[in-house]
């Protein structure tokens, strides 16, 4: 965790989860912009009936920020929310949370230690992420225009695409990271090589391995 604007962040598996309970209207989500949150450029939603995390916690006030599983942030009052345990991986849940603040180097480096404690545990570790609806549909939209299906070798398809799986896959262009990226499915695959990046220095210590 960390102080930010005179706050307690939470991050990654350090989050509370909470409900939404109630809210007397629409709200105008809130945006991350260089480290301050402010009213995004976004049309209002009722948050009520949503689940999510508290990204943020105020001294001296009784209100938070969630972030919502879809990805929307709202500051509260805890009087419209109550606590959820959400279910283990197994039972349809997740193990981790993708961490809230994009491309933080900090953050990142506390998700990829935590997933790597994870693997070493049980093999495999659930991470939830906080997409925007839009965004996930759009990056789907976008997989349907990708050639060059393919299988890869036998004696690698148990680790790329699990075992007695029916699907192919397609290969992505290099993710450039000094570049913004364009379109909604390279917006997920940066995530993973941020992911990925993180993880490069802790896999020979954690799971025996050097990645490259």
């Amino acid at each position: 965790r960390r102080w930010m604007d005179g706050a307690l962040v939470a991050r990654a598996s350090d989050a509370s989860f909470v409900e939404v309970i109630r809210c007397d209207g629409p709200l105008v989500p809130l945006e991350l912009v260089d480290g301050a949150l402010v009213q995004a450029a976004a049309e209002p939603v009722n948050p009520s009936g949503a689940k999510g995390r508290v990204v943020q916690r105020r001294w001296g006030s009784d209100s938070c920020v969630v972030q919502t599983f879809d990805g929307l942030l709202f500051e509260l009052p805890e009087s419209v929310l109550r606590e959820f345990e959400p279910p283990a991986a197994e039972d349809g849940g997740f193990d981790l949370c993708w961490p809230w603040e994009e491309g933080d180097v900090s953050s990142l480096a506390h998700f990829a230690e935590a997933l790597s404690g994870i693997l070493v545990q049980k093999g495999y570790c659930v991470a939830q992420t906080f997409a925007p609806p839009v965004l996930r549909e759009a990056a789907v939209d976008e997989s349907y225009d990708i050639g060059g299906w393919q299988l890869p070798k036998a004696e690698f398809e148990d680790a790329y695409l699990g075992r007695g799986s029916r699907d192919k896959y397609a290969m992505l262009s290099s993710d450039d990271a000094s570049a913004e990226p364009q379109g909604a499915l390279l917006a997920m695959d940066r995530r993973l090589t941020e992911v990925s990046l993180a993880l490069e220095p802790l896999a020979h210590s954690y799971l025996g391995f050097n990645a490259w």
